[in-house]
Formats: structure tokens, C-alpha cells, sequence
């Protein structure tokens, strides 16, 4: 049997401090009850709430503090919001976006997003799924970022929704991924949308492992005359009893 390590340990720790928040909206859509389970899967802490935008999901962290009263040392743990938020799309929805950015290139889907973000200050992912079947020429599945794009998949359109245009659907993603900082994700279906939000909550749980792990170590030691050392860590732990150290007459 494999013994887990103190990373496991760390990152599961993580994890666990870290809460989903799923607008019930999400549920409404096809395939949403797929996407929540995937997230139930998962280490992190799930919540079905209303949001301020409907049909997204964010993230929050539980962050503890410490500091000193009358001698006592006391803690702290509030809530902090990360600052990532993904809109779920649905495939009919995003269709008509793109369709209307382009008649209109002032509305549509830059603009949703652009709001979106601005709305809530944070990095918008738009995610759909089953946007292939609407299309009348090769599909396209997968990651849209700056500087990316990969494309796989197949499908038929749905009858009576919308007729997408690969070129056109192409034109309007540049765009946004040129006038704005956000991304897209979209994916083939429902269990793939809800490993996508697996994967990205389980990189938001372990970013702050990654960043003090990468940070230099920083912990030194102030020896005064009695050579009594006094350690102060990166938090300023034993800061206190520094000064008093230096400043104790000898």
C-alpha cells in the first residue's frame, strides 16, 4: 500500500478549505445534474446558491488568522473569493450570441462577457457544450485562449435551433479573445464539462501550495548576548519576542 505524502496531505487540505458556489440555474440546463456531481467527486466543498449572475460558478476560500490579545494567541477563518468565475452556456444561447455579435458586433457575445466580467472583477471562462450538433460544417471542441486553439469532435444540428457557421462562430471568439482578457471552454458534453470544472477547481484548490513552494524560504534567527536565538518565520511569528530580546537591557 501506497503511503500519501505530506504534498497529498497538503493539497487535500486545500482542497478542503476551498468552496464551489453553483447557481441553481445551472441545474435547469441539460446535463447540469452531470457537471454538480462531477463537482461532488471532488475535495472541495460544493454549494448550490443563488449567485448575483445566474447560471455561474465561482469559488471562495477559507483563509485563517492569527494575532495576539492580552497574551492569547487567537484565530480567525473568514471566507475570500477567488478570482475566477465560469458562465455555463447553453448551446442554443451561446449560438444566438455569436449570431447576434454578428449582425451587430457592439452586442453579442463580447459584450456578454465583457459585462460579465465587469460585473463581477473576475476572469470570465465561458463554457459550453453540445455546440457542435448546431454547426453546418466540421465541429470544434476544446481550450480558447490567447494564442490557442484546438479543435476535434462531431455532431449533428439540432433541428429548429440555430444554423452556426464555423467561420462565423471562429470570427466572433477572435474577437472576444482579442478584446477582452476571458477564455472559453467548450467541450462535447455534459461529462465533459463537469471534468473541466474537476480539473479547474483542483487548480485553484492547490494555486497557494504551488505559490509557497515556489517562494524562497525565508526564517532566520536574531541572537542577542544571552545567545538565546529567536526564530521569526515568513508569517512574523516570534516577532514580537524579537523586539523584546533586542530591547531587554543585559
Amino acid at each position: 500500500m501506497v503511503q500519501p505524502t505530506c504534498s497529498t496531505h497538503l493539497t487535500r487540505a486545500f482542497s478542503q478549505s476551498l468552496h464551489v458556489l453553483v447557481d441553481p440555474h445551472l441545474l435547469e440546463l441539460e446535463g447540469g445534474g452531470q457537471v454538480l456531481a462531477a463537482l461532488q467527486t471532488t475535495d472541495v466543498v460544493v454549494h448550490v446558491t443563488a449567485r448575483p449572475q445566474p447560471g455561474t460558478i465561482t469559488w471562495e476560500r477559507d483563509v485563517t488568522s492569527w494575532r495576539e490579545v492580552d497574551g492569547e494567541i487567537i484565530s480567525r477563518t473568514t471566507r475570500e473569493p477567488e478570482d475566477q468565475i465560469v458562465a455555463v452556456y447553453a448551446a442554443e444561447a451561446m449560438a444566438s450570441l455569436i449570431e447576434e455579435q454578428t449582425a451587430d458586433p457592439s452586442r453579442g457575445l463580447t459584450a456578454a462577457v465583457r459585462g460579465l466580467g465587469s460585473s463581477s472583477g473576475k476572469t470570465v471562462t465561458a463554457l459550453c457544450w453540445g455546440l457542435d450538433k448546431l454547426r453546418r460544417t466540421k465541429p470544434m471542441a476544446g481550450s480558447y485562449k490567447k494564442g490557442e486553439a484546438v479543435r476535434n469532435g462531431g455532431g449533428n444540428r439540432r433541428k429548429g435551433a440555430p444554423n452556426l457557421d464555423r467561420l462565423q462562430m471562429e470570427a466572433v471568439l477572435v474577437d472576444t479573445l482579442l478584446d477582452t482578457p476571458h477564455n472559453f471552454r467548450f467541450v462535447n458534453s455534459p461529462t465533459d464539462g463537469g471534468e473541466f470544472l474537476a480539473q479547474m477547481s483542483k487548480a485553484i484548490a492547490e494555486a497557494p501550495f504551488k505559490r509557497r513552494r515556489a517562494e524562497p524560504q525565508f526564517s532566520w534567527f536574531a541572537e542577542a548576548d544571552s545567545a538565546r536565538p529567536v526564530k521569526v518565520d515568513r508569517e512574523q511569528r516570534g516577532l514580537r519576542r524579537l523586539w523584546a530580546e533586542q530591547l531587554t537591557p543585559k
